[in-house]
């Protein structure tokens, strides 16, 4: 998981904000050998944004799928992303 540079500072800070934290996420396949667990090929990158303007229906926060290849993968927030982030802590990390 990467963050942009305000948010890592909120997170630093211990902080929250509104608006402006980027989110990225790499998926990867599981490599396994003797030496233990590694990431293998790169499978989906999944992106978070908050922008409670844009994205008022999904608590303020955008998502956005794609493959490995850069394709946009669709994604329904409201049933693909929301179920597991309202499950979790409500915070600017992991939004509900």
């Amino acid at each position: 998981m990467l963050a942009n540079p305000f948010a890592a500072r909120l997170r630093e800070e211990g902080k929250t904000a509104n608006r402006g934290i980027k989110l990225a996420q790499f998926i990867y396949e599981v490599r396994q050998d003797a030496s233990g667990v590694a990431p293998g090929e790169l499978r989906r990158v999944n992106l978070i944004v908050k922008d409670p303007e844009r994205y008022g229906a999904t608590g303020g926060w955008g998502y956005a799928s794609y493959d490995a290849d850069g394709r946009a993968l669709p994604v329904n927030p409201a049933t693909d992303c929301m179920s597991c982030h309202a499950s979790g802590p409500v915070t600017a990390y992991f939004p509900k």
